[in-house]
């Protein structure tokens, strides 16, 4: 196994245990209008950068109290979305 895919795995690791640690559910960058789970951690897939990423939570539209009014939803036809956990919003 090369060096590098050992040290992509760990940090991988590492960044799924601290999101854990944290109650996250993954990772959004609102800037660039994604994210993703903690089952679907892949940067530079969705996210062209992975330090412009904070911890996330999941928000299923149906339970959210702006569903009827997210451009998010209705722009990406998405039913659910990821949404920066308290501590990290500005």
């Amino acid at each position: 196994m090369q060096k590098e895919q050992v040290m992509r795995g760990f940090l991988y690791r590492l960044v799924y245990r601290e999101l854990e640690r944290l109650g996250a559910d993954g990772l959004v960058n609102e800037d660039a209008g994604c994210g993703c789970g903690l089952d679907d951690l892949v940067p530079g897939e969705c996210c062209p950068d992975l330090k412009e990423c904070i911890p996330a939570r999941k928000r299923v539209c149906r339970f959210c109290e702006r569903a009827g009014d997210c451009s998010f939803r209705i722009e990406y036809d998405v039913e659910e979305c990821f949404v920066p956990l308290d501590i990290f919003k500005e």
